[in-house]
């Protein structure tokens, strides 16, 4: 997620006003697409070897899906900053999610990685 959307989608959620809004920007501003995917890379290949391990680990209700609360743990532990993090995750679920019911299955996911360089 770039800065740009980042910011929309702020606006467009009524999350920020203008009196916090200037420090809420430039905390956000510290965290790019490409520093939040490294976060992500650098736990994946630190904690799991096959992609399917991290997915089953993050599904915390063991249902076959990852759902919000689930992207927020996975970012957590990646060290994202608490201020984006709930932020990030729906935009990660609204990104991998491509049949719009609001999780990510096991097809979706690998999908969604077969784009990086965490693919296996």
């Amino acid at each position: 997620m770039v800065e740009e959307e980042i910011r929309i989608c702020l606006l467009q959620n009524g999350r920020i006003n203008s009196i916090q809004g200037l420090k809420f920007k430039i905390q956000i501003l510290a965290w790019t697409k490409e520093k939040i995917l490294k976060n992500i890379e650098i736990l994946m290949r630190s904690k799991f070897k096959e992609p399917k391990e991290a997915f089953d680990f993050y599904d915390e209700d063991k249902d076959g899906f990852l759902t919000k609360n689930d992207f927020k743990n996975l970012l957590k532990e990646a060290n994202v900053s608490i201020l984006i993090r709930g932020l990030v995750a729906e935009f990660m679920l609204q990104s991998f999610d491509k049949n719009g019911d609001e999780l990510v299955d096991w097809q979706e996911f690998q999908a969604a990685i077969a784009e990086t360089s965490l693919r296996k």
